[in-house]
């Protein structure tokens, strides 16, 4: 038995026989961790590769019955990418009326719980089908989309709730769960400011800058941006796509790596205190990659556990192949004040670059996390319980929306990272 908190609700324990954690009496059997950080470092990168390939014994291919090349919408380079604005949808001014006629209604129905908030209630007449289309495109073509043209300034921090709930149900209406307290929308800034802060944030509610990751776990991130930096904080974006040909033809070893289950994830202080899964899937057809480098590898703010297993030099060469290759194919998105984006969390990969806030206002994001059950990809069993954690229904978690985050459940979150996410 344990005395820290549990990392999984009793409902899910149940479901998936997942029984309390008994730690071993010593890991002096386990190699010493590998040296990497947070934040990549080229020249350990450029080291370690160079020592893995005096082995001989590299495997040549990827594992049995994985595609040794993708094909399609979701492989490309920012190279590529950098006049196409196919993937923006600039809004007229008869369609932001028609959005502004949805959010009176909504408020004249004196609907309280966000949650009820969908298409039912938030009708977009001609605008409608246009989002949905653009839901089309984030999970069957090219990945992502933009829409453009509020101005955000115009409405109340509320009003930009309902609009961004509103809209979005078009992209996806059910939302996931974004922190196990039951918060369903994440406001994200930099708190350094604040005086109340009394612990270092996570990068998250910072102004650094974001190694590349993925989400844990959701089908479709959506990004609305309330207020942008005076410099800085670029979205990136990277296809996985991409990313695994490049990958599966120079190193297919370092794709088995990605592809094993021993990757082990710091639950930093909970019970368990770790859990292991791969980095990489391959399921009905698509190649899906989700993982937080900071859960491998720890942070500055939140320093890796020192009772769980390490991390191997494979390991470390593999993320760090990973980041790189990613940062060689990226596409800034050049996102505008207003700017809603929609990307496929299963497809994608995402940073940001380092930021600094105007004297009088600061960097502000609107985070959804969003599920289509028509048009969703597949979950592999392997992401399933990590799913079901943020977006399934579960009995000891009530769900709620807090879009000022002044509560003590959201400030929890905000300063610390309260029961965590595992993203960023």
């Amino acid at each position: 038995m344990t005395d820290a908190p549990d990392f999984y609700t009793p409902s899910l324990r149940q479901k998936y026989g997942i029984e309390d954690y008994t730690p071993p009496e010593t890991l002096a059997n386990h190699p010493p961790t590998a040296k990497i950080d947070w934040v990549p470092n080229e020249e350990e990168f450029m080291e370690r590769t160079a020592a893995s390939l005096k082995d001989k014994d590299l495997a040549k291919t990827v594992p049995d019955g994985w595609p040794t090349v993708l094909e399609g919408p979701l492989v490309w380079s920012g190279e590529d990418k950098k006049t196409d604005k196919s993937f923006v949808v600039d809004l007229s001014t008869e369609q932001i009326t028609e959005i502004d006629k949805a959010l009176a209604a909504v408020k004249a129905a004196s609907i309280d719980d966000l949650e009820r908030i969908g298409k039912a209630n938030f009708v977009l007449p001609t605008l409608g089908p246009i989002l949905e289309e653009m839901s089309k495109r984030v999970h069957q073509g090219g990945g992502f989309a933009i829409l453009r043209g509020l101005k955000p300034d115009g409405y109340s921090r509320e009003d930009n709730a309902i609009i961004y709930i509103g809209v979005s149900s078009y992209i996806g209406e059910k939302r996931a769960r974004q922190n196990m307290n039951g918060l369903k929308i994440m406001l994200i800034t930099d708190v350094n400011a604040d005086e109340e802060i009394v612990a270092e944030p996570r990068p998250i509610h910072s102004n650094k800058a974001q190694p590349f990751h993925t989400d844990i776990v959701c089908d479709v991130l959506a990004l609305y941006h309330i207020e942008t930096a005076k410099s800085g904080g670029d979205s990136l974006i990277a296809p996985c796509w991409t990313v695994y040909n490049e990958l599966a033809a120079t190193r297919p070893d370092i794709i088995r790596t990605l592809a094993a289950d021993d990757w082990v994830h710091d639950t930093f202080g909970h019970n368990p205190p770790f859990y292991n899964r791969p980095l990489v899937f391959y399921e009905d057809g698509k190649i899906i990659f989700n993982f937080s480098r900071r859960v491998l590898t720890g942070a500055p703010m939140t320093p890796r556990s020192t009772n769980i297993p390490p991390m191997t030099e494979a390991q470390a060469e593999a993320l760090d192949a990973v980041h790189y290759s990613a940062l060689k194919h990226c596409l800034n998105l050049q996102v505008k004040k207003g700017d809603m984006c929609f990307i496929n969390n299963l497809a994608f990969m995402h940073s940001r670059t380092a930021f600094e806030d105007r004297d009088d206002s600061r960097r502000l994001i609107m985070r959804l996390w969003l599920n289509n059950p028509e048009l969703a990809w597949k979950i592999p069993p392997g992401l399933q319980l990590a799913w079901d954690r943020m977006n399934a229904p579960l009995p000891e978690i009530k769900d709620y929306y807090d879009v000022n985050q002044t509560s003590d459940k959201a400030k929890v979150l905000a300063i610390a990272g309260g029961a965590s996410t595992q993203c960023s």
